[in-house]
């Protein structure tokens, strides 16, 4: 279980004591494969897949969801989808032996602009929000140097959050077209940010 917590304080009835007032209310709940790998997120309005590592590809995880959804409909009955998004965390792990600085928009086109107080960037977190107008999508990514879990290497996330919430159809069959449009799309993102170095990278992996 996955709770809001507020906190409001009141400090012009009393300065020398003023007063709080908490308000928690259940946001989400979490439900776990035995092995912990899938997850599920459900609240009041959303119903969310997810997969963790070793991810076990596309067409497994879209077997989920839609397995999941279906479920959901028979418990609640027709509810209206207004989005439906898709969204990956992708790390990229970079070979660093000498444990030197690593050149990071060698593998990613993300280059903080600083001023010139920081010769050395010790690490960066950027987020971009795109419009597709076209498809009526919109897009956050975020892109961030994070602690490696390997040894000697350094890491960077690229985080794609695609998502649809103008013009959605409700007829199931639609809904899935455009979740595996969103799924597309998503890959010719990830492939737009990254350089043939990474790539090379994947290669060998």
């Amino acid at each position: 279980e996955v709770y809001d917590l507020t906190v409001s304080i009141d400090d012009k009835s009393n300065a020398q004591n003023p007063k709080a007032d908490v308000k928690q209310q259940l946001g989400q709940r979490r439900l776990f494969s035995a092995d912990g790998t899938d997850v599920i997120f459900v609240s009041a309005t959303k119903l969310g897949t997810a997969r963790k590592a070793p991810y076990s590809g596309w067409d497994e995880l879209a077997r989920r969801v839609r397995n999941n959804y279906a479920i959901m409909r028979k418990l609640a009955g027709h509810r209206k989808v207004t989005r439906l998004a898709t969204r990956y965390i992708n790390r990229i792990d970079i070979p660093n032996p000498s444990k030197e600085p690593v050149e990071t928009n060698d593998y990613v086109f993300i280059e903080p602009a600083v001023p010139k107080v920081f010769p050395l960037l010790g690490g960066f977190n950027i987020r971009y929000v795109g419009l597709i107008p076209d498809m009526s999508m919109q897009c956050n990514v975020i892109g961030s140097t994070v602690k490696s879990p390997i040894i000697d290497h350094e890491s960077v996330v690229l985080d794609i959050d695609l998502y649809k919430d103008k013009d959605l159809p409700q007829r199931e069959d639609e809904l899935w077209e455009v979740l595996e449009v969103l799924h597309m799309k998503k890959n010719e993102i990830f492939e737009s940010f990254i350089t043939e170095k990474a790539r090379s990278l994947f290669s060998h992996a």
